[in-house]
Parts: structure tokens; C-alpha cells; sequence
């Protein structure tokens, strides 16, 4: 948190804190629907762990593939936010223990020892979408592909009776956040100065000094 996103912050804290005094309502208007329960459930594997770092592995083949440096920092980072954001939902899954509202009795209470809070599939693609996003900002479609997405998958979670409308907003917010920071710590400037990748190898130059035989010379390495 800093002074430019303590809005956002605040914004999305406050609206939490709404939504979870009006759960346990907004959860039981839904209907008990076994369809749409199964269809949002399928949905929301779009957000899980074993099909977002297979993604975020695809985007680092694909630099090897056609050299593409965007590519492999896509692929890079959003393995980096993903995992950052796995060790933050579940540091605060644990300390929340909230119930979930599938469960018998689920009245979304915290402190029972219980996994719902936050959504790990909202922060799991909220993060690897915000990554995504940054990268490709120059092209006017991947945002939006990539946040409507998460969207779909964050929204399911609640359809699915998997969350509570508050788990998936907090997740959702965190996530952003998280990818956010990965990219704007962890980037390569040079790869965003123009919009357009730079060779996939940086130079590095060596100085060399030999006092035996006063002599020296430079040598040139190529890292990618």
C-alpha cells in the first residue's frame, strides 16, 4: 500500500466490509439449482491452479518459441504473482477460518476453522490477469480478454455457492494488487519503452586487467 492506491484500498476494504453484513442474504436468495451450480462450478476451473501456471508456462514457451521477450516476462511474472498470491490466501484463509456457504449450516461465520475467506481462485486470477493486462496494456483487447475473464470465474465462485459475494470482491482486489506490484517491481524496462519486445539477449560487458604481461581487453557476453 502506498499513497497512490490507499484509495483503492480503502475503496475495495469498505465494500467488503459491506458485503459481508449482507452475505448470508445475498447467498440465499440464490436458488439451490443444481445446474447452475454445476455449470459455475465448471466455470470456475478456469481460475484454478492446475490450469493457470500451465498458462503462465504456455506464455514462457511460446517466448522460446517465436522470441518473444513479452512473452517470457508474461510467463515469468505471472507464475511469481500466482505464487505470491498462494502463500497470501493461505496465510489468510487460516487466520479467517470462515465457513463457506455450501456447507451444512455455513452461515459464513469466522474464526471456525473453515477456508472461505478470501477466494483463492479470485486472487489466483485477478493476479496472473493484472500481470497480463500490464504486459500487453498496447493492445487494446488483452486487457479486456484477461479481466473478463477473472471476472467470470470470480463471479462464478459465487453462483457456484462456493464463496460469499465479500470472499470473492476481497480476493478479486488483492489479487489485482498483487499482480500490480509484481509487474511494475519486477519488469523489464526495456521491453516496455516502445511497446514493441527487444531482443530476448541484453549485452554485458567485462573488464579484464592482466599486471603480469600490462595488459587488458574487454569481453562481451550475451544473456538472455
Amino acid at each position: 500500500m502506498n499513497r497512490q492506491n490507499a484509495g483503492w484500498w480503502a475503496f475495495f476494504g469498505s465494500g467488503t466490509a459491506v458485503l459481508i453484513a449482507t452475505d448470508q442474504r445475498t447467498s440465499n436468495a440464490l436458488a439451490d439449482s443444481p445446474g447452475r451450480i454445476e455449470i459455475s462450478n465448471n466455470i470456475s476451473r478456469i481460475g484454478a491452479v492446475y490450469t493457470t501456471l500451465p498458462a503462465a508456462g504456455a506464455f514462457y514457451l511460446y517466448r522460446r518459441a517465436r522470441n518473444d521477450p513479452r512473452a517470457r516476462e508474461t510467463g515469468v511474472l505471472g507464475a511469481q504473482a500466482m505464487l505470491d498470491s498462494f502463500i497470501l490466501v493461505s496465510v489468510l484463509k487460516f487466520a479467517a477460518g470462515r465457513e463457506r456457504p455450501d456447507l451444512p449450516g455455513g452461515e459464513g461465520r469466522f474464526f471456525k476453522g473453515k477456508d472461505s475467506f478470501p477466494s483463492g481462485h479470485s486472487m489466483m486470477g485477478w493476479s496472473f490477469a493484472s500481470v497480463i493486462a500490464h504486459e500487453y496494456k498496447h493492445k487494446k483487447a488483452v486487457p479486456i480478454i484477461a479481466y473478463s475473464l477473472a471476472s467470470v470465474v470470480s463471479v462464478s465462485r459465487f453462483t457456484g455457492k462456493r464463496h460469499f459475494a465479500s470472499d470473492v470482491l476481497a480476493g478479486g482486489a488483492m489479487g489485482w494488487f498483487t499482480g500490480t506490484y509484481v509487474f511494475h517491481q519486477h519488469s523489464d524496462s526495456s521491453i516496455h519503452k516502445s511497446g514493441i519486445a527487444r531482443s530476448r539477449y541484453m549485452p554485458q560487458i567485462y573488464p579484464s586487467m592482466d599486471p603480469l604481461s600490462r595488459s587488458y581487453s574487454l569481453s562481451l557476453a550475451w544473456y538472455p
